[in-house]
């Protein structure tokens, strides 16, 4: 049965009677009252609560069926029935039934009813006589029913094969609470009562028992109803004597307070250098709860002091866009293309952060730059597979055309610089210099080997940007005609022969 009134709930779990005797004492000496017990998947689940009002209690524990005599002699004594379980002893072949009686509370007299069947009659039959059922359970082919007087709030109950929300919701709108619900022989049993101060009841099922779904609700302002077992389920619900609105007011104010206390441990931990741990509490409590342009500042700085870490901030950046586009971020990603050898992008966020490491950077593309110059083309093959491989974009494609034509010069093998100019087209397929270097390479293997046809090939490149390559294309022209007229003297040095 649900308690009038509580201030203070605890629960416990267990796999056998001896130890739910053992928490029960333990509870009894912390002034905890028993409220419900029950069993279910190999579990006993015991309720405690304080500030009930009610007063001492038995525990009684008996074999096949409750003691009839040993109840009714205390309750002779002012106990009442507040609670019964069925406790399967596989190992002994039988069960045990265990009665919880209890002084004090408003239950006065008690009638209780064994019977196979299902004992709707004799629930019809006690109405009659003013008594209302407080107790039902169902164990070993047995249903023992409590009825009490001493309840003043409208009684009904309700039947049916199948707990699903349609059931629940029929009640609901009637504006009952389930006060008790059990199940035997193949159906549910809802024992439900008017309780106008219960202003919202909820119910659950899972394949488990809900322990995480109690903690949930009690920190939402919600007690524990009841949670029993059946049909392979545990079923809990939870109530409140609060309206729907205060009950948003305050879930408001402890998600403002939570997210407060996550924040001071995780500029804590970042203020400390606990750079990893300030990364783990963002990401498991701030993440998910929009976070802003600061507590993102330092969750990316602190993604960078980890090496282990540094990957996840691009895609952080990228995620939490617009907010990453500030400016204060610019330094951040400029360390980070430095550290993925992104160095155009590198160069454009330290332009206006970072004039140390703009000049840096920008002393890599010099260096590039004068290398090619001095045609020291093996430091520029050097230079670009160490560093700029990874760096190829619109901006600074000409890295690309320097390095083809610098490992066609120190290779001589030109199939090899136009397969690496055909992979970086891939990357940045719209730069008309592909076309040009190409050319260059062909036009210089055509040269050497006087070879028009490769001559040709080399013309069809230039002819892709004409008005740049004009005087390129004039060589070639120029050499063609000298190859032919070469060609044309080497024939007419030929003696002729006798037929």
């Amino acid at each position: 049965m649900i308690t009038e009134k509580r201030t203070q709930q605890s629960f416990q779990t267990c796999d056998n009677w001896k130890k739910a005797e053992d928490f029960i004492r333990s509870a009894k000496l912390d002034n905890y009252t028993l409220t419900q017990i029950s069993y279910g998947a190999g579990t006993f689940h015991l309720l405690f609560e304080k500030g009930t009002g009610w007063g001492d209690q038995v525990i009684l524990a008996n074999k096949e069926f409750p003691d009839s005599g040993k109840i009714a002699d205390y309750q002779s004594k002012g106990y009442a029935v507040t609670c019964m379980c069925a406790y399967p002893m596989p190992a002994e072949f039988t069960g045990m039934w265990i009665t919880v009686l209890t002084k004090s509370t408003l239950l006065k007299e008690q009638k209780m009813f064994v019977t196979s069947e299902f004992p709707d009659k004799r629930i019809q039959d006690s109405a009659k006589e003013g008594y209302k059922p407080t107790s039902l359970v169902y164990g070993n082919g047995y249903w023992i029913l409590m009825v009490s007087k001493g309840i003043q709030q409208e009684v009904a109950w309700f039947s049916t094969s199948e707990l699903n929300s349609n059931f629940v919701k029929n009640i609901k709108e009637q504006k009952l609470i389930i006060v008790h619900l059990a199940y035997g022989a193949n159906r549910w049993v809802a024992l439900c009562q008017k309780e106008p101060r219960i202003t919202i009841q909820e119910i659950e099922k899972s394949d488990y028992y809900p322990e995480d779904s109690i903690r949930e609700y009690w920190q939402n302002s919600f007690d524990i109803a009841w949670i029993t077992y059946g049909n392979g389920s545990w079923i809990s619900s939870y109530i409140t004597y609060k309206s729907e609105a205060t009950l948003a007011q305050e879930m408001i104010q402890r998600a403002i307070q939570e997210r407060a206390n996550k924040v001071e441990q995780f500029m804590t931990a970042y203020k400390q250098g606990e750079f990893l741990k300030a990364t783990q509490l963002f990401e498991q409590h701030l993440a998910k709860l929009n976070p802003s342009e600061e507590e993102l500042y330092h969750y990316l700085w602190a993604l960078w002091q980890h090496p282990n870490t540094k990957d996840k901030i691009w895609d952080t950046l990228k995620q939490y866009m617009p907010i990453t586009e500030s400016p204060r971020f610019n330094l951040l990603k400029g360390h980070y293309s430095v550290w993925k050898k992104w160095y155009d992008f590198a160069l454009s966020y330290y332009e206006n952060t970072s004039q140390e490491d703009y000049l840096k950077v920008k002393q890599l593309f010099e260096n590039y730059k004068t290398a090619f110059d001095q045609q020291n083309y093996a430091e520029v093959v050097k230079q670009y597979q160490e560093l700029f491989k990874d760096a190829i974009s619109d901006k600074i494609a000409w890295i690309g055309e320097y390095y083809a034509w610098a490992l066609y010069q120190t290779t001589r093998d030109a199939f090899m610089a136009v397969d690496e100019i055909n992979r970086m087209k891939e990357k940045v397929p719209n730069h008309k210099g592909w076309a040009t270097i190409t050319a260059h390479i062909y036009k210089d293997v055509g040269i050497a080997t006087k070879n028009i046809q490769i001559l040709d090939i080399a013309l069809q490149f230039y002819q892709e940007n004409p008005e740049e390559n004009q005087s390129y294309i004039d060589e070639i022209n120029a050499k063609k005609t000298e190859i032919q007229n070469e060609s044309e003297i080497h024939k007419s040095d030929t003696p002729p022969t006798d037929n």
